[in-house]
């Protein structure tokens, strides 16, 4: 990085973040975990939405079914701020689990070289629609860093989009489809591209296991054939001791197997499955469970990717709400 992009830099993390651009559009109900806010986020554990710290408008929280809602509290990172190398990071938690069968899981967060140089990241956003049948856009960067600011990660164009107001806090994918940033800002560069800062979540990883200090897991399950192996993180605090295999079940459920079962000394950011035959509840603890229903049939009118009529017409009325 040339000392004029540094300086630009360091003016423009003072404005705004940005989102996507030019990108590539995805069908929002194949990333249900996504939200669109003010900024962008992405639910974890059920309960929490991962954002931008420096997002403020958290009475806004729109879900791939259309439903809405806000935040009921917040924490931000201690060392949170948009401007410079600050870990730029929030954590807001909803009124209610969501029903998710998708979602998508941190990089082990724990490894100092979350990213390698050069590696290419899918960034994501809605900031570059209008509410439109499939807001959701991405993205695709090249990664490079500043050993005087490891926090952040430099998001080098490749012609495959770029920033643009509205995606704050969207998540930044590896080629394993795992978290391992947060959108930050961008700037200009001299050729007309631009590119975009993220926040590389390696240095949020303590805030994070201290503020879930749980599972992250998808709240929903369908089953095939009837039975379903289910993927979990642990996002529990070390400082809160060994987590150890606890699950059980309720209803019609039964747990036959998986990497998790009986498994002792879970590491934080590590996952493992359950294999759960039957409907009903698989509980990972007392407060955290997952209900299994049969896979809906397939062909039924709310199945599908598209908005109908009626839903468009709701949404441009949501089109004056101010993003960030």
């Amino acid at each position: 990085m040339t000392i004029t992009k540094k300086l630009l830099f360091s003016l423009l993390l003072s404005s705004n973040a940005y989102a996507v651009t030019n990108g590539s559009s995805v069908n929002w109900n194949n990333y249900q975990d996504m939200v669109e806010m003010s900024c962008t986020g992405t639910v974890i554990a059920g309960k929490f939405i991962l954002t931008a710290a420096h997002c403020s408008n958290d009475d806004y929280i729109r879900f791939s079914d259309n439903t809405t809602t806000s935040s009921i509290a917040r924490a931000d990172h201690k060392d949170s701020s948009l401007s410079g190398a600050q870990v730029d990071v929030s954590l807001w938690t909803l009124p209610t689990n969501r029903n998710l069968t998708q979602i998508h899981y941190f990089a082990n967060l724990n490894n100092r070289n979350l990213v390698a140089n050069n590696e290419k990241l899918r960034l994501f956003g809605f900031g570059s629609t209008n509410y439109d049948e499939q807001p959701l856009h991405y993205a695709t960067v090249k990664a490079s860093f500043d050993s005087i600011r490891p926090q952040v990660i430099d998001g080098n164009p490749i012609g495959q989009g770029s920033g643009i107001d509205g995606d704050s806090g969207g998540a930044w994918l590896n080629k394993d489809e795992q978290i391992v940033a947060i959108n930050k800002s961008i700037i200009g560069n001299d050729d007309g591209t631009t590119t975009t800062f993220g926040t590389n979540l390696h240095y949020a990883k303590d805030f994070i296991l201290e503020n879930i200090n749980g599972w992250h897991y998808p709240t929903l399950a369908n089953t095939s054939n009837g039975s379903t192996t289910i993927k979990v993180q642990s996002l529990h605090d070390p400082l809160s001791g060994q987590i150890n295999d606890i699950a059980y079940t309720s209803g019609e459920a039964t747990i036959t197997g998986g990497t998790c079962f009986q498994a002792s000394d879970i590491q934080p950011f590590s996952t493992c499955t359950y294999t759960v035959e039957g409907t009903g509840t698989l509980h990972l603890s007392d407060s955290e469970s997952i209900t299994i229903k049969p896979a809906p049939e397939s062909g039924g009118g709310d199945s599908g990717g598209s908005l109908g009529f009626l839903s468009i017409i709701g949404l441009l009325g949501l089109g004056l709400i101010r993003k960030k």
